[in-house]
């Protein structure tokens, strides 16, 4: 139960900060574009493989299929807010790690402890992004 409500929070969360980004993304600078693209990308992959092999454990195959295709959309979804290279960096850093977060949440069994983690550096680096798009470029 809890797992589900954590993927509802992870989605509206996602949703929102792209709301946030395409209203500010003519102020963002490529370096910053880039970063931002790169971390939600390998976030979303890695706390939507953390949970799904969480409650599937007996489909190992299909979560890794399921989220490499999450990590590959949310990565280009960013980047092509900003520009091309930043969408290319999304698509390989959503891909790579949506391939690999399925071995991670594997390897910790039945534990959530690193699910509950992941999502705290997530809302940490979410609010970070928030306070720092807020500030203006001097």
């Amino acid at each position: 139960m809890i797992s589900f409500l954590l993927l509802i929070i992870d989605g509206l969360l996602l949703t929102g900060m792209y709301k946030g980004m395409y209203r500010k993304r003519k102020t963002i600078g490529f370096h910053q574009a880039k970063n931002i693209t790169m971390t939600i990308s390998t976030f979303a992959a890695l706390l939507t493989g953390l949970i799904l092999v969480y409650l599937f454990p007996q489909s190992y195959v299909g979560v890794t299929i399921i989220t490499t295709i999450i990590g590959l959309a949310v990565g280009a979804a960013f980047g092509i807010l900003f520009d091309y290279q930043s969408m290319l960096m999304g698509y390989s850093h959503g891909g790579l790690m949506g391939l690999m977060s399925p071995m991670i949440g594997g390897m910790t069994g039945e534990s959530l402890v690193l699910a509950f983690f992941a999502h705290f550096l997530f809302f940490g680096y979410v609010s970070f992004v928030f306070i720092q798009s807020r500030r203006k470029a001097y």
